[in-house]
């Protein structure tokens, strides 16, 4: 299990520092025209979003295997009488965990509108001055 976490991070860390620059040169290559803000919205979130979802297709197969694991032994040691407090522990986790992951999705959302809407205003305050100075230096 280790070694697979280790080679799915290295895998990780590998997409994280190659997709910037394809992405860049992509965009290059594409933007005769004005900018689009798009692909900083690819550099700054879509790339780490890719390597924090590698990282949880390890934790859907691995997180089950230790639960189960840990609750086998937890049974063995102690009793059955361990069972019903566990259960209701990881339901009350289970539910806390999809309502912080609702909260971050929305987060996540509404930071990256705040961010089109602050890279469409610098478009238009660079393109305003550099109207302005073609105007004044003609």
């Amino acid at each position: 299990e280790n070694l697979y976490f280790t080679s799915l991070t290295k895998l990780s860390l590998s997409l994280r520092s190659s997709l910037p620059p394809l992405l860049y040169n992509h965009t290059l290559s594409t933007s005769a025209t004005t900018p689009n803000p798009a692909p900083l919205n690819l550099y700054t979130s879509d790339v780490p979003q890719l390597e924090s979802t590698l990282q949880q297709c390890h934790n859907l197969w691995d997180a089950p295997l230790q639960s189960s694991i840990y609750s086998l032994i937890l049974v063995q040691t102690l009793g059955l009488n361990v069972v019903k407090p566990a259960l209701m522990y990881l339901g009350g986790v289970t539910l806390a965990s999809v309502g912080i992951a609702r909260l971050q999705t929305s987060l996540k959302k509404r930071n990256l509108s705040n961010k089109d809407t602050r890279l469409k205003l610098t478009e238009t305050l660079t393109s305003s001055a550099v109207l302005g100075k073609m105007l004044n230096s003609s």
